[in-house]
């Protein structure tokens, strides 16, 4: 391969604009490329992927692919807080996540990767302990041949690698790549996560997740979702997150749904309301917020800069139906719907049929999910 970056931003666009690993591909996005000869292969840091120019010229298309998921997967999978960072641990993460990527239609494993069938179905920590302690050889070479990890980037605030402090926030980092990563397989039609990826997202949902980020996360991946998969420009191809190029006639609206029936209270309302104007502004996106009980008494258009009114219109019941009428009305006007977001306590009849667009429950005082959609509890 003549041209390295090329070859790298060509598997990434792959990854991105094929339904059946547009997951993994999300969650490429989120790391940056660099150009290290000093490595012998590829490494990340969960903040970039350092490529060897040698070995990345070395390979198929195919095999590109291949690092570049396998890369993004010790991230994902959280090897660089979860496993020790050695020879040995990076061998167990590499038997753990190959014996996935193998059996991906479109790429291929490199020549010397670690693959061994009696490790399939083994969490790391598992194959950690089966791999013998004279293998941890402390070389310096790529002990799985096709990428590994390293110790986490410092932080911001000049934390030195390794320390404990450090890790919480690249595994926050992370486990929100993972959640966005799902929102895009579903925006896209890909469906639900990959089994691999679904035991780690069961194991993210399980934890508290901080709403508020999970709101802006959510508008931003589905306005996104309206836009092709392609750059906008050349120039973008060393950004740290490949963002789809947005078609100006197509930049999908949000909606917001404040359940107005009395049981969400007043300052989280306040707080939501304020998260929706703060959404707008940092998205540059427009919501369509509506107040709704068992009927839809109020809708406001907020544009960016506009601010979101504090006062909610209703009283009475809870029903889902009418929400989700007013958005098809508004469909067929023409609105170009991106997603909803419905603020309520998920007590009332829901519509019978799901909708087909994104759509995130933030549900507040109960532990039930929303029959479609994604649903995240507020505290």
């Amino acid at each position: 391969m003549s041209n390295i970056p090329i070859a790298i931003d060509r598997a990434r666009w792959w990854a991105l604009s094929n339904k059946h690993v547009v997951f993994y591909g999300s969650l490429a996005s989120h790391l940056t490329d660099v150009m290290d000869g000093s490595i012998p292969t590829a490494e990340t840091d969960g903040k970039v992927i350092r490529w060897n120019p040698k070995f990345v010229a070395s390979l198929s298309d195919k095999e590109v692919r291949f690092v570049l998921l396998h890369e993004a997967m010790h991230c994902a999978h959280g090897h660089l807080w979860r496993l020790p960072i050695s020879p040995k641990g990076n061998k167990a993460g590499d038997y753990a996540i190959n014996a996935t990527l193998r059996k991906i239609d479109g790429i291929d494993m490199p020549k010397g990767a670690l693959y061994d069938p009696q490790f399939e179905g083994l969490a790391e920590e598992e194959i950690l302990g089966r791999i013998p302690e004279d293998d941890d050889d402390g070389k310096g070479d790529d002990p799985g041949g096709c990428g590994g990890f390293t110790e986490p980037a410092p932080t911001a605030s000049g934390d030195q690698p390794g320390q404990q402090v450090n890790q919480p926030t690249m595994q926050e980092k992370w486990e929100r790549a993972v959640i966005q990563a799902d929102q895009v397989s579903r925006s896209t039609g890909a469906g639900s996560a990959p089994a691999d990826m679904q035991q780690v997202l069961d194991r993210v949902r399980a934890t508290d997740i901080d709403w508020r980020q999970e709101v802006v996360d959510f508008a931003r991946t589905a306005v996104a979702s309206r836009s092709d998969w392609s750059r906008s420009s050349r120039r973008h191809a060393t950004a740290p997150v490949i963002y789809p190029r947005r078609k100006r006639d197509d930049v999908g609206t949000i909606i917001v749904v404040r359940d107005t029936s009395g049981s969400i209270d007043k300052p989280l309302c306040d707080e939501f309301s304020a998260q929706v104007t703060a959404m707008c502004a940092d998205l540059n996106c427009s919501a369509i917020v509506l107040d709704c009980d068992t009927k839809v008494h109020a809708e406001y258009r907020i544009d960016p800069g506009d601010e979101c009114p504090l006062k909610v219109i209703g009283g009475g019941g809870t029903a889902f139906g009418p929400a989700f009428d007013h958005a098809r009305h508004l469909i067929d006007d023409g609105e170009s719907i991106a997603g909803m977001i419905y603020l309520t306590d998920l007590d009332g009849p829901f519509p019978d049929e799901p909708a087909d667009y994104p759509v995130l429950w933030a549900a507040y005082g109960t532990h039930a999910t929303a029959p479609f959609g994604r649903t995240i509890h507020v505290k």
